[in-house]
Order: C-alpha cells, then structure tokens, then sequence
C-alpha cells in the first residue's frame, strides 16, 4: 500500500466520512444481517444451532463494514484486501460469540474479545508499526467495549430482539467511528505525515 497524505485531503472530510461509513455499516447489519428466527437468549452454554447464522451474518457484517472502511481508504489509496479480509474475520468471530455462546456469557466476552480482535487484525491489514498497531488496537478495544455495555443498556430493555439488536450494533459502530476517525485526523493534523503511519 503506498502512503497518502490525509493532511492534504482535509482530515476532518476523511475523518467525517469515516464516521459515517463506520456507524452506517454496523446499523445496517445490526438490522437486516440476522435470521428472524433467531431467540433473544441461549439456555445452557453452547447453542450449536446458532453458528450457521453466525456464518452467515457474521460474513456479512464483515463485508459490508469492512467495505464501506475500505472504500474511505481508497480515497488515500490505502484500501487493500487484507482490510476485507481482517475486518470479516473479526466480525465473524464476534458472532460466533454472540450466537453460539449463551448469553451469559457471550455478552461480557464480546466487550472483551471483539474489539481486541478487529483492532488487531486491522493492525494486520495496514501493517502498522508495534506502537501504532498498539494504539489502533486499544482505542478499538475499548470503543469497542463501551458501545457493547451502552448498547445494552440502551437496548436491552426492548421487546424486540431485532430492535436490541439494532441499537446495539448502532452504538458499537458510533463509538468505534467516533474513535478510529479521531486518530486518523490526528495523526494528519497533528504530524503532517502519511495516513499510512499513523501515530508513528
């Protein structure tokens, strides 16, 4: 992937559309990436019924967020497959909790895991340095984890899974966006440097 200079294509329009993309694409898996037939809690431990559907929507998901990001990064000529690829397999592997697991304890694992996960396979993608993969990979935790706890909070109280569902992957993405997009536009701002070597 060649660097591009995002200082010089208005940081704040990138960051903007990277907000966006990022809290559009989770809202919209949230609302139309799951099987109506899916239950709203999981008794025992495991739910084996479940992984088909989190194949499924799990694909999907990663997909679509991974390619509304990635089409962002084309616009600094950073879009590259391995984004798809490790943008999808983190988001599969959060609905592999989250369907497979029972409630639980998929709820306290997905905050923990799923954010670590994606942070770390974008690091992946981009082929950071150690600090700048470490920071990337903290903010995405812990946006990570915040959006799970407030989508919960918000949303769980909703007669309609699809709804929680929804209002949970809404606050996963607002907040992921919300944080990512800040460390691109001050990586631009702040150093001046290519967009690739963020926060190097």
């Amino acid at each position: 992937m060649n660097p591009a200079n995002v200082s010089g294509r208005r940081p704040g329009v990138f960051a903007a559309a990277w907000v966006a993309s990022t809290a559009t694409a989770f809202a919209l898996s949230g609302l139309i990436f799951h099987f109506s037939g899916s239950p709203p809690t999981i008794d025992g431990f495991f739910y084996p019924e479940g992984f088909v559907g989190a194949v499924v929507n799990g694909i999907a998901t990663g997909l679509l967020v991974g390619g509304a990001q990635w089409l962002i990064l084309r616009t600094v000529h950073l879009g590259s497959w391995r984004w798809l690829v490790g943008t999808t397999v983190a988001l599969w592997f959060a609905h592999v909790i989250g369907d497979v697991i029972s409630d639980r304890y998929a709820t306290a694992l997905l905050a923990l895991v799923g954010g670590l996960l994606l942070g770390a396979l974008q690091w992946w993608a981009m082929r950071w340095t150690s600090r700048t993969g470490a920071i990337w990979t903290a903010a995405s935790t812990i946006a990570w984890a915040a959006g799970i706890l407030i989508g919960n909070l918000l949303g769980g109280t909703a007669e309609d899974w699809r709804v929680e569902h929804l209002i949970l992957a809404s606050a996963v993405g607002i907040l992921l966006g919300i944080t990512t997009g800040v460390l691109w536009m001050l990586n631009a701002v702040m150093e001046k440097r290519p967009a690739k070597s963020l926060a190097t």
